[in-house]
């Protein structure tokens, strides 16, 4: 398997891994086509230290933001359908008293 084979493998996988491909065959078409498929950069070899240490960075970053993306997924996916409900109008912005209303359930406050 070459680097786009590679690359494609791990989108169909959902990897959370950023991928920066470096080539020394490379040309604009296909460093377009991989950007466009979420690779973080397509760099040329030989590479200078620069480049590949701000595309490093941004791997870095791109990686753990999908990262924690996927562990909000899995959470989310483990939710029972009344609690995705809840979290529904969580993320709307409502108080619990127009939750509990919404939902037809019972309103408990405990005091401090």
């Amino acid at each position: 398997m070459d680097g786009q084979q590679v690359y494609a493998a791990m989108r169909q996988q959902r990897s959370t891994l950023a991928v920066i491909f470096l080539s020394g065959h490379g040309d604009v078409p296909m460093a377009v086509t991989q950007i466009k498929q979420g690779a973080v950069d397509f760099l040329q070899k030989p590479v200078a230290v620069v480049p590949l240490t701000a595309a490093l960075a941004q791997a870095f970053t791109v990686s753990a933001d999908l990262f924690a993306c996927h562990q909000i997924r899995c959470c989310y996916a483990e939710l029972t359908p009344k609690e995705r409900e809840l979290a529904s109008y969580v993320v709307q912005g409502m108080i619990n008293r127009e939750i509990a209303e919404k939902m037809h359930i019972a309103l408990c406050t405990a005091l401090a």
